[in-house]
């Protein structure tokens, strides 16, 4: 026990990796790219059976600025114009402020 490490500074490797670790800044989409996300959508919420699409969106980190960006393959679920969010069938809620691309899959 004499001789066990000690460690003067406990968590700092932690912070310094947390420091390290890069996240995506958020590029909020301009008025005509909103409009041709709104048209896909409304194209997607019309048919009768969920269709499958691919949908990139933000998602903020929690400890720094910044976040990630994630694309998530299913169908729509829901739309809630209370909470401006869409559930995925996958069981995802994505709100529509971060939502940056939406293709539908064939």
């Amino acid at each position: 026990a004499q001789f066990s490490p000690f460690a003067a500074l406990t968590g700092y490797d932690d912070l310094i990796e947390e420091a390290a670790r890069e996240t995506d800044v958020w590029i909020q989409p301009d008025e005509s790219a909103r409009e041709t996300l709104d048209r896909r959508l409304r194209r997607l919420l019309a048919q009768p059976q969920p269709a499958e699409a691919a949908f990139t969106y933000f998602v903020p980190d929690e400890k720094k600025t910044g976040g990630a960006y994630r694309t998530v393959t299913a169908g729509v679920r829901k739309y809630d114009p209370t909470a401006q969010s869409i559930l995925l069938t996958t069981g995802e809620v994505i709100p529509l402020e971060y939502l940056a691309d939406v293709e539908e899959l064939l």
